[in-house]
């Protein structure tokens, strides 16, 4: 199994957009995937978004 980690933070873009949604379901439309993770960090004044997808290699 592999892992795959996506990060997203920025001063003036919501966490979740649709261009960085965009691109983890594009991920996990070739991979086998096992799991996902999402982990926010608030760290003012930065917010950071991780998420872990977990996929069979």
């Amino acid at each position: 199994m592999k892992i795959k980690f996506f990060k997203q933070g920025s001063y003036d873009t919501p966490l979740m957009d649709d261009d960085f949604e965009n691109k983890i379901n594009e991920f996990c439309s070739h991979h086998d995937v096992v799991n996902m993770a999402v982990c926010q960090r608030t760290q003012k004044p930065l917010d950071l978004l991780t998420v872990a997808v977990i996929y069979r290699d």
